[in-house]
């Protein structure tokens, strides 16, 4: 995880985006972890929490790297295109598609 500066006045700035995973103490001594949904000018929600930038100490985030999301998205992508090929094939198998012969025999 990678230490971000806290926004000290409301819509500064924040090295923060939606779908990050962050982990954030609080002044109060509180850890919290969760994964970012949205971001309000004096605030991180993330599923069933909202913490004031206020009452924030530190937050470190962890984003995955372009060259694993690259990898990811590659993966995606192939897959859908051997998914695309197979029900091809299938379609054409059980409709009964018949091969002529090309010329006279």
């Amino acid at each position: 995880m990678q230490g971000v500066a806290v926004p000290t006045q409301p819509g500064q700035k924040l090295a923060v985006h939606v779908g990050d995973h962050v982990r954030v103490q609080t002044k109060a001594g509180q850890s919290h972890s969760f994964a970012v949904t949205q971001i309000q000018p004096d605030a991180l929600e993330g599923k069933n929490i909202r913490i004031s930038f206020k009452d924030i100490a530190t937050i470190e985030v962890r984003r995955m790297d372009q060259s694993r999301k690259a990898e990811l998205t590659g993966g995606v992508v192939v897959g859908v295109l051997v998914v695309a090929v197979v029900a091809g094939l299938v379609v054409l198998l059980t409709h009964g598609i018949a091969f002529m012969p090309s010329g006279p025999s």
